[in-house]
């Protein structure tokens, strides 16, 4: 009973093909991982939760920061770290991190190939 009622009040779907879609666009196709520091911006709110690291964060519509504005692209990582190093320029992405969303997602006709 306390699960549903959490589920219910706390959970948010983001099965919306808006944001499916707006991250394919924004995913930068350059494949080079830099360092990135969002920790100093007005638009994002800190994780309040007791325990967590200082540079955990969100933007303020509650939804984490879009995939061009992160330290990383890869969709394995944590999406509210704010303060991320992917290689400083020198590393070099494969693109799989971009392939593997787009064709599941095209598969499962939830975007237009």
């Amino acid at each position: 009973m306390f699960a549903k009622a959490s589920i219910d009040r706390y959970y948010k779907s983001s099965l919306d093909n808006r944001y499916m879609t707006e991250t394919l666009q924004r995913i930068p196709l350059d494949l080079i991982g830099y360092d990135m520091d969002n920790t100093h911006r007005l638009d994002i709110q800190l994780d309040p939760t007791p325990g967590q690291s200082a540079d955990m964060g969100w933007g303020n519509d509650t939804y984490a920061l879009p995939i061009d504005e992160r330290g990383h692209v890869r969709l394995d990582r944590d999406a509210t770290v704010l303060h991320d190093n992917e290689g400083n320029g020198y590393a070099e992405h494969e693109g799989t991190f971009y392939l593997l969303p787009y064709y599941l997602a095209a598969y499962h006709k939830l975007i237009e190939p």
